[in-house]
């Protein structure tokens, strides 16, 4: 088996089950999982790291593996033209972090979102903390939550994911969920979304503000903005399933139960937008 995967990688982008009878009976679990651990580290699957492979059937294991083979592939295709560096630029994140307040990057890493546009650098921090950096002037223009003004225990919430979408007037709009961490609210999460805009100083609009999400359900594991809806994934404790809740900002929600991590993905990347 690893034979026949280590051919389709250097010598074909047929997927396996598009083969002959006999190819197509060979791939169960063990190939897909193959295909996704022969993956180059510049194009990881679209999976957090919350979640194992294992937990997947093998329905979402092809798919998975197929898109990010796609992927991997558009990329080792690219001519050296398309890879060529244009433009470089050095953003000096140490200065806006005396004394790891926003948590040791070295250790723990940080989540890195770059917008369309290539003007905007969102930083989602270890300790909860998002920073919006505008790349052209090499500042950080956005801070959220608010520092401490004592100690760093003290903080009354972190931030524990988010999303954001770009509107055409060239406003950011922002899904923050945020984890209360002072009685009474202590370990509460609730969504806000908000609007920042360069154009109005990224000063922090808020447009709607939700209910808190249910405790049972697990930790927010997946989170997308669209338009006037956002969906929110939370993963079950101790199962490889969890609740997908799709919010509009007028109030209604739609909740699906027994959802596994990698369709939660799906159904928030083709979320309607109103």
């Amino acid at each position: 088996r690893s034979v026949l995967v280590r051919f389709r990688f250097t010598l074909t982008h047929q997927p396996l089950f598009q083969t002959c009878k006999l190819f197509r009976s060979l791939a169960d679990r063990a190939v897909w999982t193959q295909c996704l651990r022969g993956l180059g580290p510049h194009e990881p699957p679209s999976l957090s790291p919350q979640t194992s492979p294992s937990s997947l059937n093998t329905t979402e294991l092809k798919r998975l593996s197929l898109r990010a083979i796609q992927k991997s592939r558009a990329w080792s295709d690219a001519s050296p033209d398309f890879l060529r560096v244009t433009r470089e630029t050095l953003i000096p994140i140490s200065d806006t972090n005396p004394d790891d307040v926003l948590g040791e990057p070295g250790a723990f890493g940080l989540e890195l979102s770059l917008l369309p546009g290539c003007e905007h650098l969102f930083i989602l921090w270890p300790a909860g903390y998002l920073q919006c950096w505008a790349l052209k002037d090499k500042r950080c223009v956005f801070l959220y939550p608010d520092l401490p003004e004592g100690r760093s225990e003290d903080r009354p919430k972190l931030l524990c994911c988010f999303a954001y979408d770009v509107q055409s007037d060239g406003g950011i709009h922002l899904l923050l969920i945020d984890e209360y961490l002072q009685d009474p609210q202590m370990g509460d999460r609730y969504p806000i979304v908000v609007r920042i805009s360069p154009e109005e100083g990224y000063a922090l609009k808020k447009l709607y503000e939700g209910r808190q999400l249910n405790r049972a359900h697990g930790i927010p594991h997946v989170a997308k903005l669209r338009g006037d809806t956002f969906a929110i994934y939370q993963k079950f404790f101790g199962s490889p399933v969890g609740a997908l809740t799709i919010y509009f900002l007028d109030g209604r929600c739609i909740e699906l139960r027994e959802v596994s991590p990698i369709t939660a993905y799906f159904e928030c990347e083709t979320q309607p937008s109103s």
